[in-house]
């Protein structure tokens, strides 16, 4: 696609033949895409890829920050698409203690579990730097690493200056929002909220901003 001169028509085509070979492939097989959200910046990468789904009975499995713009509502409703969302990856307290419990001493490993909330590669972090004090500041500099390489970086400038606005606000309200971005504030909520950068806090009208990242920004 790459090198095609009209790589969103031809991404349906190349896709159409592949789908022919896919449907000979055993019926365990796996399709196994790992940070999808590099592809979905190319919207024939995306055409490529939703043309597989549809056309092959391709099972495939994507780890991905934003959602394909091919994984819509009728796919689920049907069935053929099931989501796990970071809701159901993160841990639960007791998991989290019990991960940082060969490390770190019982004060530190409840205040960190606190503080992760959750973050599987935060937690991971944390585990790996062992009994430090006082861990939060251990933690900061590769957190703001990977906070700025992996999700910073790949937001789009609007939504850069976006978060760090917001960063600054104690409670995040929609009406809130809309007085920061006014009318591109649906999108660019929704585009924070599938970046992993904030997410429902329980009620409709609110939103929670993880403090480590809001310390990120905030810096």
């Amino acid at each position: 696609l790459s090198v095609s001169t009209d790589p969103e028509a031809e991404a349906v085509l190349l896709a159409e033949l592949l789908s022919k070979e896919i449907a000979a492939w055993p019926g365990d097989a796996r399709l196994v895409i790992d940070d999808y959200q590099a592809l979905s910046m190319s919207r024939a990468c995306e055409r490529f890829i939703g043309t597989l789904v549809r056309e092959s009975p391709l099972r495939l499995l994507i780890t991905s920050r934003k959602r394909p713009s091919w994984a819509g509502s009728r796919l689920r409703l049907y069935g053929e698409l099931f989501e796990i969302t970071r809701i159901e990856l993160a841990m639960t307290n007791s998991e989290a203690r019990e991960v940082l419990a060969a490390v770190i001493g019982d004060e530190q490993r409840t205040q960190l579990a606190k503080l992760c909330r959750g973050w599987p590669a935060v937690l991971g972090l944390a585990a790996r730097l062992g009994d430090t004090s006082p861990p939060r500041n251990a933690l900061l500099p590769g957190l703001y690493d990977y906070f700025a390489e992996e999700l910073y970086q790949n937001a789009s400038p609007d939504l850069q200056r976006f978060l760090c606005q917001i960063s600054a606000a104690p409670c995040l309200t929609r009406d809130l929002l809309e007085r920061i971005a006014g009318a591109e504030a649906l999108e660019l909520t929704v585009a924070a909220e599938q970046s992993g950068f904030f997410f429902s806090a329980g009620a409709a009208e609110e939103f929670s901003l993880h403090p480590l990242l809001r310390d990120f920004l905030e810096h």
